[in-house]
């Protein structure tokens, strides 16, 4: 039994499979290296080209293949199962340590808690309670630091090395959950409400919005008072008002999976053809596609085409229907086989992985 893998990477580096030198992965010209595995066993070294932003470490890591099963216990290393055997392997970026002098940029109290911010090429954010840390974040090096209380949820705001605003809410209430914590392209304020805006990066032009009103919500009653409890909401929108729809054939399944993945069922549906959109409820792809986290196109076959499909309903006719595979991850790994013509997805089959 063999595996067919797309060994990928996701920096520059020259690849070495058990010690002998198979290629350059640049990224530019050479985007994965085909091998064919009839072993159990692939040692894989990466020696990364490191360029003067960044300074990067080689690795060597093990492939195990049982059973026509391709995994790994290494943390630098993403495994996606496709159909029919076929595996991306996909190196992950090992970065050195910052030689930057660790330097506390941050140190102040708000109501009963100490936030302290050490920066040393990232930021280490902890809060504290009576000495005892409350909550503690690694992100992105941030400066120009503040920070406010607003019943029961702690603002932490900086800004960022691209110069957009950071944000940070922890929710005093909940155990100091993270209620947010990225880098944000607009932050709106008011003395009743704080809206943080963060672009998804999608074909459809999605904004992540997280909402914070600190003065609405059900009271709470006491002996001695009653409070009004903040409420907060997270929700999508359009960056341009609407969405950016794709005419691609090769790339409507993409445009499908990713509406799914920000709960835009209407959007979702879009892409079906009229007699599957009828079908199709929105509790049944909530369901079948829950948690949905991660898209990943199948480029080890090429599409494959068909000739014309006419519907029975509608007496549309779909030409050069094109078949594309899709391997998802929901709570576990999923692959599907779309078919789609004239911009719509006719059919949507599972395969086995």
């Amino acid at each position: 039994m063999t595996s067919n893998i797309h060994l990928k990477s996701k920096d520059a580096g020259s690849i070495f499979i058990n010690g002998h030198h198979v290629g350059v992965i640049d990224n530019i010209i050479t985007h994965y290296i085909d091998l064919k595995v009839y072993s159990n066993k692939l040692t894989i070294t990466k020696e990364p080209i490191s360029n003067n932003k960044k300074l990067l470490l080689p690795y060597t890591v093990q492939i195990e293949i049982s059973n026509n099963k391709v995994t790994t216990l290494s943390d630098y290393v993403e495994v996606i199962p496709f159909k029919d055997g076929a595996y991306d392997v996909i190196l992950q970026s090992c970065h050195i340590k910052s030689h930057k002098q660790m330097e506390k940029v941050f140190d102040d109290f708000i109501e009963n808690y100490n936030v302290v911010v050490v920066n040393d090429g990232l930021s280490y954010i902890n809060l504290y309670h009576m000495n005892v840390v409350k909550q503690s974040i690694t992100t992105q090096e941030i400066t120009n630091i503040s920070t406010q209380y607003k019943n029961g949820y702690i603002i932490i705001k900086g800004i960022t090395a691209n110069n957009k605003n950071y944000l940070l809410a922890l929710n005093e209430k909940d155990n100091f959950n993270i209620v947010f914590n990225h880098e944000v392209e607009k932050l709106e304020e008011s003395t009743s409400r704080l809206k943080a805006i963060k672009k998804i990066n999608d074909i459809a032009g999605h904004a992540k919005v997280i909402s914070i009103n600190f003065e609405s919500g059900q009271s709470q009653s006491t002996a001695s008072n009653t409070e009004s409890q903040p409420t907060q909401s997270t929700f999508y929108v359009y960056l341009n008002n609407e969405a950016l729809l794709c005419q691609e054939n090769k790339l409507v399944p993409y445009a499908f999976l990713e509406a799914l993945m920000v709960q835009n069922y209407k959007l979702a549906k879009s892409y079906l053809t009229p007699e599957l959109s009828v079908k199709t409820s929105d509790a049944h792809l909530k369901k079948y596609f829950q948690n949905l986290s991660a898209i990943h196109y199948n480029c080890h076959n090429s599409i494959s085409s068909s000739s014309c499909i006419e519907t029975s309903k509608t007496n549309i006719s779909y030409c050069n229907n094109n078949t594309l595979n899709y391997t998802v991850l929901c709570d576990t790994y999923k692959n599907f086989d779309f078919s789609v013509a004239n911009g719509k997805i006719i059919d949507i089959e599972e395969k086995l992985i």
